[in-house]
């Protein structure tokens, strides 16, 4: 079977959601949190779709500093900030108010309270320079082809689309993941993808390797 005359590939919107989810669960793939705008669409003249692909994002890459040989994406960040946090409490000069000092009108607890503020405000930011400074672990996923259009090159052409947009926003390739079939793993090599060995397995990907190989 030759290729279609012609094959677009756009973004996707929340009107392909329902579409994609339908068909990922017929085909018993993992159809839950499907965003549109993750995807990338492959459609023929007629506006059919006939294939997609995403990226979507796993949480921060960064390890956990605590375990020894961990994986990426095994430390927990709002754990780490509220250590922070709490560390830095116990350094203020603050009482808490009881008694009558505790009544919302009085110096002792307006004190208290814009305390308990600033580090409400100092562990946003906290969380926010965390984040920064983890990374971001991305997996490349639902990859799909309507059967009557596959072996025409448009699973790659749709590889290829996402690969290339993911760098123009500026995302790592490095902190970049799939899941796949040992017999897959070989097609995804033509796209700069290699194997990883298990501890270099990220930590929100390791309940689903038992079903295939995490390459990067």
């Amino acid at each position: 079977m030759t290729m279609p005359t012609r094959i677009s590939i756009r973004q996707g919107t929340k009107a392909d959601e329902i579409m994609i989810a339908t068909t990922m669960a017929k085909e018993l793939m993992n159809p839950l949190g499907i965003k549109g705008k993750n995807f990338y669409i492959a459609e023929i003249e007629t506006g059919k779709r006939v294939g997609w692909v995403q990226i979507r994002p796993l949480g921060p890459s960064m390890v956990d500093p605590n375990t020894f040989d961990s994986s990426p994406g095994s430390i927990d960040l709002e754990n780490a900030v509220d250590e922070d946090i709490w560390e830095e409490f116990e350094k203020e000069d603050i009482d808490f108010p009881n008694g009558l000092a505790s009544l919302p009108w009085t110096k002792e607890y307006r004190d208290a309270a814009a305390s308990a503020a600033e580090r409400r405000d100092r562990r946003a930011m906290l969380m926010s320079a965390k984040r920064m400074e983890a990374g971001q672990i991305w997996e490349l996923a639902s990859l799909y082809v309507l059967p009557e259009y596959r072996c025409q090159g448009i699973g790659s052409l749709l590889v290829k689309k996402i690969l290339t947009e993911h760098g123009l926003l500026g995302r790592s390739f490095t902190g970049l993941y799939l899941l796949t079939l040992a017999k897959t793993v070989e097609w995804y090599n033509q796209f700069g993808f290699d194997a990883v060995n298990g501890k270099n397995i990220p930590d929100p990907m390791r309940f689903e390797v038992a079903a295939g190989s995490v390459i990067t």
